[in-house]
């Protein structure tokens, strides 16, 4: 809708967006745990595993494999919520176990901080992976329908995820790592077989957004960028066109690749999966979602120079006070002002005038 040069700069924010990252991560640790073996020999066997069928199969593979994993997760994160009422109770359990504030709605968090999360949610409409599963079904009216029941199927697993979440937390009130919280609770509360479906319905849970993102940045890497560069700067248009297929499918296959190597790398520097998504959140968001938008919409479009100077202002000023925002720790109302509310003021801002200018 912008042209070239806002498709690359917004395939450099998409590609970071959909870094499979703190998913790596998160399959690692379940693999040291299980195995006994370090982390950095369980992030190369993690990304094996996703890069074999992608490569192998591509977008059909990934869709296949996230249908069956689909019911694996949920007939696993069913049966342990069972066991946990059965094995410890309910709703008396929790109140006495837990901490207060932990039963509120809010979680003791301040109103900036659930605001942020909320915004990351906005995630959804700028992940390519939502635009790919709705072109890829027959008629508009089946994505539509496919997306409301994806989000009664998303609620009520969020509902199964977080009550045993409750129940981890008050059955181990003293783990010193929450990632490990739902594997080590699954030692203590499930029988021998159950706890194995637990376990596949938990590497089902974070394979099946693993893969996906890998194979989404390996497209934005394989399709965005090195396709885009080699197609540039071809001679012989009519061999572009003969070859652009089975080329398209080498590109992807290196694309993989590499941002399977830097999801890797970058795991392993940050080792807090909340941390990823916060950090990539709050940074990379501003910069993308008024843009996809206003492209639905031709009453919010603005000049493709103004939406350049849209993406890359949200994302240095988001940027700019993260870094700044620990100088001002003794001033409350300045320390809770999040970075991505500052991306998104100047992406609104620039937004607001770009529109009033084109009028």
């Amino acid at each position: 809708m912008y042209g070239k040069n806002v498709g690359l700069i917004s395939a450099v924010i998409v590609f970071v967006l959909v870094s499979p990252a703190p998913y790596l991560l998160m399959t690692a640790n379940l693999i040291s745990l299980i195995f006994n073996i370090s982390i950095i020999p369980a992030l190369v066997i993690s990304l094996v595993l996703s890069l074999i069928y992608l490569i192998k199969g591509g977008f059909r593979s990934n869709v296949y494999v996230d249908v069956f994993q689909f019911f694996v997760m949920f007939v696993g994160f069913i049966l342990i919520v069972i066991f946990s009422g059965i094995q410890f109770g309910t709703f008396d359990f929790l109140s006495s176990s837990l901490p207060h504030n932990h039963l509120e709605i809010t979680g003791g968090m301040s109103p900036t901080f659930l605001i942020v999360w909320f915004l990351i949610a906005l995630w959804t409409f700028a992940d390519p992976g939502f635009h790919q599963r709705c072109y890829a079904a027959k008629k508009g009216n089946i994505a539509m329908k496919g997306i409301l029941i994806s989000i009664i199927f998303w609620a009520l697993f969020d509902f199964l995820t977080t009550t045993t979440g409750l129940f981890a937390k008050g059955v181990l009130p003293d783990l010193t790592d929450p990632v490990l919280a739902f594997p080590l609770f699954a030692e203590k509360v499930l029988p021998a077989g159950i706890k194995g479906i637990f376990y596949a319905a938990l590497f089902a849970t974070i394979l099946s957004t693993q893969i996906s993102f890998l194979f989404l940045s390996g497209t934005t890497i394989g399709r965005d960028f090195i396709y885009r560069v080699v197609s540039l700067s071809e001679t012989k248009p009519d061999i572009q066109i003969a070859n652009a297929e089975a080329r398209l499918k080498y590109y992807t296959i290196i694309g993989l690749i590499i941002s399977g190597i830097l999801a890797a790398i970058l795991a392993y520097l940050i080792p807090s999966v909340i941390q990823i998504w916060y950090t990539i959140g709050s940074l990379f968001i501003p910069g993308i979602i008024l843009p996809v938008i206003s492209a639905y919409y031709p009453k919010l479009r603005v000049s493709s120079t103004i939406i350049s100077i849209e993406m890359i202002a949200a994302f240095h000023s988001s940027t700019i006070w993260y870094f700044l925002r620990s100088e001002f720790s003794n001033v409350s109302i300045l320390n809770e002002v999040e970075p991505m509310l500052i991306g998104l003021l100047f992406a609104l801002l620039i937004h607001l005038a770009g529109i009033f200018f084109r009028k």
